[in-house]
């Protein structure tokens, strides 16, 4: 098993646990768009805005995270 594999194995089982978890869900949307999974990576992103909406550092990252899926 990779180790990216690893990580997002334990950053799911972080968010089983606890969903509204905003440190899990922002790694696993960066791990997912360094994995090049521009659309999961998105999810992940628009579930941690909806969760925290004065995060700009999300919005600018889903605003990146975007522009690459283009």
């Amino acid at each position: 098993m990779k180790e990216v594999d690893r990580a997002l194995t334990h950053l799911d089982r972080a968010i089983l646990k606890d969903p509204r978890s905003p440190d899990a869900i922002y790694n696993k949307g960066r791990i997912l768009f360094y994995e090049k999974k521009y659309a999961e990576s998105i999810r992940m992103l628009e579930k941690l805005v909806k969760l925290e909406p004065a995060r700009d550092d999300v919005r600018y990252f889903l605003e990146l995270v975007n522009q690459m899926k283009a």
